[in-house]
């Protein structure tokens, strides 16, 4: 991420960061988030309930600062909540967020 900083934008058209809850403070600083390519800013994608890396220190509280900052009006960036489920059936979702604290 660096050298993008130095050297200007690479040739990508977009930038993903998946499992950004998983973030910790001393990775955050070395995320895209501030390269703007072509006036394009990189994705971050993310579910504070899927946080697992507490023992590395993990903060989920980056990605919800985040998403409540591009929640705003005016924000530089914009939160989209992606609330269809791809992944499992109805029934399953169901229980599974009655036993999810968030």
């Amino acid at each position: 991420m660096t050298r993008w900083r130095l050297n200007g934008a690479p040739r990508l058209a977009h930038v993903f960061v998946d499992e950004y809850q998983d973030i910790n403070d001393a990775q955050d600083p070395f995320s895209p988030r501030s390269v703007v390519m072509g006036g394009r800013k990189p994705l971050h994608v993310g579910d504070v309930k899927q946080s697992i890396y507490r023992f590395r220190l993990a903060n989920p509280k980056i990605f919800t600062r985040y998403a409540t900052r591009w929640a705003a009006a005016g924000a530089d960036g914009r939160r989209i909540a992606l609330t269809e489920n791809f992944r499992s059936a109805r029934p399953c979702w169901i229980s599974s967020t009655r036993c999810s604290p968030r």
